[in-house]
């Protein structure tokens, strides 16, 4: 069975909900504060998904967003209806030979340990005690816990990472702090809030016009006869030529924009695509440390924030909806490339087996 996972955006409104939304984030408490003032135990998750690769099915749905892009919640959801295969085996196929092509260059140990690093270099938490722990058994422990997770957008031009923090004063039991059925707000997290970072944009190479004529010789050459002649217009084999050279002239389908921008991601031993990663996880460790003494409780309707813009990049905290208070950093160019669909509703995402 494929290792296929399906992420989507939540927004009431978009669902045209108008119930009062109450933001998903749980600000810290300074009594939370001043118990772990003297030791903070941070658990870093070990990675065990790598980096996921959009895809669209096309007989799935993708919503349309408005200009305000909402960061993406990983939840789990089946999308309903059959899908054709021979109409879905190409993006499918496309992200599946993908994510075998990223995994040999970025191992999920990379990714872990490359966090872990990061984070005893450039925390700003002084009193903090870093270990990466794995959730085999049924316990998470008491302290700081951070989970990261990676994926590429439907054509793989921008690297999304997003990590979900959350503060336990004790060691908690998984499965009861994941019931729904206890109703106890003493058994989830003290504290919890999400980060989200979107790379800059790296557009797949265009078709060019030496591709497009090169295609269009091609599919000329399968209808010449024996004698290398065309056939005639308005002859059935003249009418398929024809609409063969359409389709064959028109730029790159998705499946081969993915296969093109994994190419400079991968390229000089994945340069590119750990930069992107290094600069996600300062990211993450600086705002996780700035959201952590944020005690204010965010408002459901109020308006973005800009807390910082430099080298290019704009980190914002949300301020609406049932995303308020949760962070995002963007790049300052380019922003109206990032089409948010490419991580909606429909989107799967194939990950590592």
């Amino acid at each position: 069975m494929k290792n296929i996972i399906i992420f989507f955006l939540v927004s009431f409104h978009l669902m045209g909900c108008s119930t009062v939304e109450t933001p998903l984030k749980k600000p810290m408490q300074a009594l939370y504060a001043e118990q772990f003032k003297d030791n903070l135990p941070i658990n870093l998750i070990a990675n065990k998904s790598g980096i996921a690769i959009a895809y669209s099915p096309k007989n799935t749905t993708i919503m349309p967003y408005g200009a305000n892009p909402l960061p993406m919640l990983p939840i789990t959801l089946l999308v309903g209806g059959m899908l054709d295969k021979k109409e879905n085996a190409l993006p499918e196929q496309a992200a599946q030979e993908g994510v075998i092509r990223i995994k040999q260059a970025v191992s999920n140990d990379f990714l872990t340990s490359e966090f872990y690093n990061s984070f005893n270099v450039h925390s700003k938490f002084t009193n903090k005690s870093v270990e990466v722990i794995d959730l085999a058994g049924k316990i998470i422990p008491r302290g700081l816990s951070i989970t990261t997770t990676y994926a590429f957008d439907l054509k793989s031009e921008i690297l999304f990472v997003s990590a979900s923090v959350k503060l336990f004063n004790e060691d908690k039991n998984i499965d009861l702090v994941k019931s729904k059925k206890s109703g106890l707000d003493s058994l989830g997290p003290v504290y919890s809030n999400k980060f989200y970072y979107f790379s800059k944009f790296h557009e797949a190479p265009k078709i060019s016009a030496e591709v497009i004529d090169a295609r269009v010789s091609e599919v000329k050459n399968k209808f010449r006869d024996k004698k290398g002649r065309l056939p005639k217009p308005g002859l059935t084999a003249n009418l398929k030529m024809q609409k063969e050279i359409k389709i064959t002239s028109q730029d790159y389908t998705i499946p081969e924009k993915t296969r093109l921008s994994l190419n400079m991601w991968l390229s000089d031993e994945a340069a590119m695509l750990k930069q992107e990663i290094n600069k996600a996880h300062e990211f993450i460790i600086d705002q996780v440390y700035q959201d952590y003494f944020r005690y204010k409780m965010p408002e459901a309707n109020g308006n973005d924030m800009e807390l910082s813009r430099e080298d290019g990049r704009i980190v914002i905290e949300i301020g609406s909806g049932i995303v308020a208070g949760q962070i995002k950093s963007i790049p300052e160019e380019g922003l109206s490339d990032i089409q948010m669909e490419d991580f909606g509703y429909g989107s799967k995402f194939v990950f590592p087996k």
